[in-house]
């Protein structure tokens, strides 16, 4: 079996519920609430900004 089979195959049910997952259904459906859109992309800035400074930190103790 190929390498991506293989993780295709351990990840179907991860990918199953994050393509049912309500936000993304509703998305999809252009029915998502701006109320409800507006938190995710906040939600998301605030995950990207402190994971950006993570490994901003990680790369500086770096030897090489």
């Amino acid at each position: 079996m190929v390498f991506t089979d293989e993780l295709h195959q351990e990840t179907k049910e991860i990918w199953r519920k994050s393509i049912e997952h309500p936000f993304v259904q509703e998305l999809k459906a252009g029915t998502l609430s701006k109320d409800i859109f507006r938190y995710y992309l906040i939600q998301d800035d605030y995950y990207l900004s402190h994971f950006v400074r993570c490994i901003a930190q990680t790369l500086a103790l770096a030897p090489d």
